[in-house]
């Protein structure tokens, strides 16, 4: 097989303000005879770097962004709803809506209120 070209390229997410954008920088390059195809790599690693770089990303210390946990809007609602009972008569009524998650914490809840 002869090898005639070699490409790299690098997609970060970007957040800006808290919102999630992503770049994609890329280098073609074509290889000479006898030339080493992973050094050749290993300068386009390089040159995408520095372009990246001058774009404000920051090649050195960047990490894969750490996957969201997903949110479950009913039991954030539960749990302010509970946290913010004031008598035991409340969180009682919140036991038939409450997820099954959050029982332990409800009932924790509901031994510290005295009345």
């Amino acid at each position: 097989m002869k090898i005639t070209k070699n490409i790299y390229v690098e997609t970060v997410e970007i957040l800006v303000l808290g919102a999630s954008r992503w770049r994609k920088v890329g280098l073609e390059g074509e290889l000479e005879e006898g030339e080493d195809v992973v050094a050749a790599s290993r300068e386009l690693k390089k040159k995408v770097d520095e372009i990246q770089k001058l774009n404000n990303v920051d090649v050195d210390t960047f990490a894969p962004p750490i996957p969201k946990e997903k949110i479950d809007p009913r039991k954030e609602r539960m749990k302010l709803l509970i946290d913010s009972a004031t008598t035991k008569a409340q969180l009682v009524n919140y036991r038939f809506d409450c997820p099954k998650e959050l029982s332990d914490y409800l009932e924790d809840k509901l031994k510290k209120i005295k009345k």
